[in-house]
């Protein structure tokens, strides 16, 4: 590995790749080689004090312990300490459970996570139980870190007329990069319109297009989605090519035994510390941005954890642009060539709550449904089913619609 990414980074006997080079010399740097080490000094971009750490536990009782004075005299740094993984690799080669000369990919993706502490590797490395380890790499140890790229036009380009939310949105989300503090509190949509909640979050898909986004629908958890193992609903879906992020949606009616194993992690130091017992480690989640989406009642119980933004309801005025936005997106979706509403057809629909509009215009589409068909609904095509969703031929019992334009 030293060899060949020296020859790389020079150029001699193969094609020039420096990129290509710093990828084996980090592997052999990885394994403690004191050469390739150096070398990582000349050739590569990763910070010299970690760099000094690494070489400080690489010579550390060998005969080259003076190296680090001469590196400290020629790129005019020193850092105190040994990097502790390249120390495990050591123990573990002097224990047999290593080959020095011979890279061992899966623990080398162990032993070089960010997301377990040192004392759950060192128990790893030395169990006798060697599928241990092979059930420890099946876990998601390389999160991603840092920003996560944001289009905030998706939000803005929603089907409603209301800058000031859209501004407080954008905002929150914003605040992405602060995620792996234990201060940090996610933001929480809070609205009782399940239109308005499942448009915004169709908007956060759009506006997080390089992100691993988990819908995550809190109430419909049961009892094995949360056993603490690797097949844990909150680990098993997270993809470690791609920064993560949990859409946690609390509505209705959720049982205090879901409540207390999922609201927990909106706070950063349960993330930071999510324990497992299948195989047992105390895994770094931190990395995983939780977004919120809740109904008022739900918001209102975990508003000391987050941080709400109150979304309005669709508004009398909104519902027409509402309506259309619906038409558009079923048509794509049933493959419509034109679907267009009477005047008529138009109003009496804006006088029904918008899930019960949403609801009828399925039905309609649904049974009417001819791929690049041109539809044009008048009274006679929708009345049937407006007075069945209104409850109008209904001569007995309780009922009745919210009208939330009201």
């Amino acid at each position: 590995m030293r060899l060949v990414g020296i020859l790389k980074c020079e150029g001699i006997l193969v094609e020039k790749d420096i990129a290509g080079g710093v990828a084996q010399l980090t592997k052999a740097m990885q394994w403690g080689d004191v050469t390739a080490t150096l070398a990582m000094f000349a050739y590569s971009d990763v910070d010299k004090f970690q760099l000094f750490k690494v070489l400080n536990a690489s010579v550390k009782n060998t005969p080259f312990e003076f190296l680090p004075n001469i590196v400290a005299d020629c790129y005019g740094v020193i850092a105190e300490g040994c990097d502790k993984e390249v120390l495990l690799v050591r123990r573990a080669v002097n224990a047999n459970r290593l080959n020095k000369d011979t890279y061992e990919p899966m623990y080398a993706r162990l032993i070089f996570s960010e997301a377990i502490g040192i004392k759950d590797k060192e128990r790893i490395v030395f169990s006798e139980n060697k599928e241990t380890v092979s059930e420890a790499c099946d876990l998601p140890l390389h999160l991603k870190y840092g920003d996560l790229s944001f289009d905030e036009g998706a939000i803005g380009g929603l089907p409603l007329n209301r800058q000031e939310e859209f501004d407080s949105v954008i905002g929150g989300l914003y605040g992405s990069d602060l995620r792996t503090l234990d201060s940090f509190r996610p933001i929480c949509l809070s609205c009782d319109s399940d239109y308005v909640t499942e448009r915004y979050l169709s908007a956060i898909e759009r506006a997080l297009p390089t992100a691993h986004i988990e819908r995550i629908v809190v109430g419909e958890l049961r009892e094995y989605d949360l056993q603490p193992t690797k097949n844990n609903v909150f680990v098993r879906g997270l993809d470690e090519r791609r920064g993560n992020v949990w859409l946690l949606i609390f509505k209705g009616e959720i049982s205090e035994e879901v409540l207390e194993a999922v609201t927990p992690l909106l706070k950063g130091e349960k993330r930071r510390k999510f324990m497992l017992y299948h195989p047992a480690v105390c895994l770094d989640l931190s990395p995983v941005l939780p977004i919120c989406i809740c109904d008022g009642e739900n918001a209102r119980k975990r508003k000391h954890l987050v941080e709400i933004i109150a979304l309005a309801p669709v508004s009398k005025a909104e519902k027409p642009d509402a309506i259309g936005e619906v038409i558009e997106r079923k048509c794509d979706d049933y493959g419509f060539g034109e679907v267009t509403l009477t005047g008529e057809v138009t109003e009496r629909l804006c006088t029904m709550p918008l899930e019960s509009a949403e609801k009828v215009l399925d039905k309609v589409l649904r049974l009417n449904r001819r791929k690049s068909l041109v539809l044009h609904i008048n009274m006679d095509i929708i009345k049937p089913h407006l007075d069945r969703a209104t409850g109008a031929n209904n001569t007995y019992g309780f009922g009745g619609v919210n009208d939330e334009s009201k």
